[in-house]
């Protein structure tokens, strides 16, 4: 189904908050910085799919979080638990986990992730870009 109006109207309102509505990924902009120092863990992201009226959530679960551009300086993960909507109410969700890599020099990277979602639609993925600044 296309998507239909506004994408980002569905959008949470804290800084790297996502939602995704009626079908349609509303992706953030870019998130960032998020300064780290090596082996640092940051949690960074609300993942969750939910209908935009009733904000009724469609997730079954989110299955995976790969870092597709700036790997081999940032490793992610999710963390199952519930989330709240723009509604203000709580639905399964997860929020992401983000740990630095060890690097020798301050390192500045656009990090691209692909976050995975099992709906009662089926399948369906999202891709976001957070800005990181990693220190030794």
């Amino acid at each position: 189904m296309p998507c239909k109006g506004n994408p980002m109207k569905g959008l949470i309102s804290l800084v790297v908050t996502i939602a995704l509505v009626q079908g349609c990924a509303a992706v953030s902009p870019h998130w960032g910085p998020v300064t780290l120092h090596s082996g640092q863990t940051v949690t960074q992201g609300v993942f969750y799919w939910a209908t935009n009226s009733s904000c009724a959530s469609l997730l079954r679960s989110v299955k995976s979080i790969e870092v597709i551009e700036g790997g081999q300086y940032i490793a992610a993960s999710l963390k199952a638990q519930p989330v709240r909507t723009r509604c203000g109410n709580e639905v399964p969700g997860a929020v992401g986990l983000f740990t630095a890599k060890p690097v020798t020099a301050e390192t500045k990277i656009a990090a691209r992730i692909l976050v995975t979602y099992d709906t009662v639609d089926g399948p369906t993925t999202s891709a976001h870009t957070i800005d990181f600044d990693i220190i030794p």
